[in-house]
């Protein structure tokens, strides 16, 4: 393996790497997509004996798969959650609050006579 990329290298290709990004992801996310592609880049250190581009483009690549995969599992966890007919109507929540208050009531009743009971 030959020696890692200089700065000057990477930032040779930083013009190109960021219109791959838009390209892949949009403009909106673009400048997260390059950041991780840098990050990478910095922690994997290709090796400079060999064209830069090819790897920096599989790199960025695969970490806009791995993003989509990672916002589509969040979408349907999320969904999952939102289960159609789960919502309560406000009659159906005014009687929640009715049992709920009732409830109150007969589990305290029981102590507050006791308390009354013993303070006679």
């Amino acid at each position: 393996m030959g020696q890692a990329p200089s700065a000057e290298q990477l930032l040779a290709d930083a013009s190109w790497l960021r219109r791959l990004a838009e390209r892949l992801a949009g403009e909106g996310e673009a400048d997260d997509l390059v950041q991780e592609t840098w990050i990478a880049a910095w922690k994997r250190q290709p090796d400079a004996a060999r064209p830069l581009r090819p790897w920096l483009a599989k790199v960025m690549r695969d970490t806009f798969r791995m993003r989509r995969r990672a916002e589509l599992r969040r979408q349907q966890r999320e969904s999952s959650l939102d289960e159609p007919g789960l919502e309560a109507s406000p009659d159906d929540l005014l009687e929640q609050v009715r049992l709920h208050k009732l409830l109150v009531d007969l589990v305290l009743a029981p102590s507050a006579r006791s308390d009354h009971v013993r303070d006679q």
